[in-house]
């Protein structure tokens, strides 16, 4: 961050309380410029490889494309399943319209069926409400977890939802963490580097890349929220977690990843070198969207998604096309994993949230189809939004 962007931050923080300055706006500018510059540059190098990418039909028999409705307004839901052939049960709807105004768009989705997200709104430009909110297996409308100023993204275990955000001058961010209903807490003081993929939450666990630059980072997991974190990993970046493993990029002494992929216990500290076969590796994939289950790592840029056995270390590109969307300063991108199914998500930053797009990959029968509106996959559940709700299920 900026000597610029700081001292505006600082100053806006400094009057925080005075007439005519909102409490936060000193962090919610430093955050939305931090994520905003990361965003971009991701959408540069996307457009970059979306370009001189080689395309493969997608061998779909059945799509389904929910259509929906343009902010603000929200149309009734279909109350479908996704798919025939996608067989999802125990559905429950969650609706999307919040108290005060916002409607609610989803962040991630917990193996354990935990839906969370922020509260957004749109009239030609994007607004957040700075709040978490959770639903889950139970369905009904969302429930106010926490304040996050500058919220951007988000993961849970069910247990706790973590978060990065602006907490001192000395890091972009550092890791935030809430655990049932009390308050939030700061997890360590090493920061936390500004990727998605930099933070995950599994089974009782948090681990996460620190905020370096020009050096190769450290990963730390923690066991609750008031944990002193302790070092998992270093010389590598974390990239997806599916307890009991954690998957990591190794990297150059001075950043980047080398193409090594190691695998590490969080429990135990063990590490297991994979060794990948097939016509893709990690290599230069620092801006690839990641994720995992206890049988595959994959991961998604540009125009490909790549899926990765983790026994044998075979991997393969599959044969899908990537939904895309533009927004003023290009696209959010998400790779979730269930047990069953990968999905792909994508929608604009700063653009309509209405116009998202996804890609359901069933990891059983090698088959995808795409949905209009966001959607995500983690254990056996599948949560996708249709018109004025998110449908939450578990697939069979």
């Amino acid at each position: 961050m900026g000597d610029f962007e700081r001292a505006i931050g600082e100053h806006l923080r400094a009057r925080a309380g005075d007439v005519g300055v909102p409490p936060h706006l000193g962090e919610r500018i430093q955050t939305r410029v931090t994520v905003r510059r990361h965003r971009r540059r991701l959408a540069e190098i996307t457009s970059a490889v979306a370009t001189v990418a080689v395309m493969i039909a997608v061998p779909v028999a059945v799509q389904l494309r929910v259509e929906q409705p343009r902010s603000p307004r929200l149309a009734a839901s279909t109350t479908r399943p996704p798919r025939p052939n996608l067989r999802v049960d125990h559905l429950v709807s969650i609706p999307r319209e919040l108290p005060g105004g916002k409607v609610f768009s989803a962040l991630a989705l917990g193996s354990d069926g935990t839906l969370i997200g922020q509260g957004t709104s749109f009239d030609g430009m994007s607004h957040d409400d700075g709040r978490l909110w959770r639903s889950g297996p139970a369905g009904g409308t969302p429930r106010q977890v926490t304040s996050a100023p500058g919220l951007w993204a988000a993961h849970t275990d069910g247990e706790r939802i973590v978060w990065p955000q602006n907490t001192d001058r000395r890091h972009d961010f550092q890791l935030m963490c809430a655990e049932a209903d009390a308050a939030p807490r700061q997890l360590g003081r090493q920061g936390v580097a500004a990727a998605e993929y930099a933070f995950a939450a599994d089974s009782g666990i948090v681990v996460w890349n620190d905020e370096v630059n020009d050096t190769s980072h450290t990963v730390w997991a923690a066991r609750s929220c008031d944990e002193t974190p302790q070092p998992l990993f270093q010389g590598g970046s974390g990239v997806a977690f599916s307890y009991p493993d954690v998957l990591v990029a190794g990297e150059k002494k001075r950043g980047g990843f080398d193409g090594r992929l190691i695998q590490v216990d969080v429990d135990s500290g063990a590490t297991v070198p994979l060794h990948l076969t097939g016509p893709s590796g990690l290599a230069g994939r620092e801006d690839a969207a990641f994720a995992a289950n206890r049988q595959v790592l994959a991961w998604a840029d540009g125009g490909t998604v790549t899926v990765l056995d983790r026994r044998t270390g075979a991997a393969k590109a599959i044969p899908v096309r990537l939904p895309h969307t533009t927004g003023v300063n290009g696209e959010i991108r998400r790779l979730t994993a269930g047990n069953k199914v990968l999905v792909y998500s994508t929608q604009p930053q700063d653009g309509d949230p209405d116009t998202a797009k996804s890609l359901v990959y069933d990891l059983r029968t090698a088959t995808s189809f795409r949905l209009a509106g966001d959607a995500y996959a983690a254990g056996d559940w599948f949560a996708w939004r249709d018109g004025a709700s998110y449908r939450l299920g578990r697939v069979r």
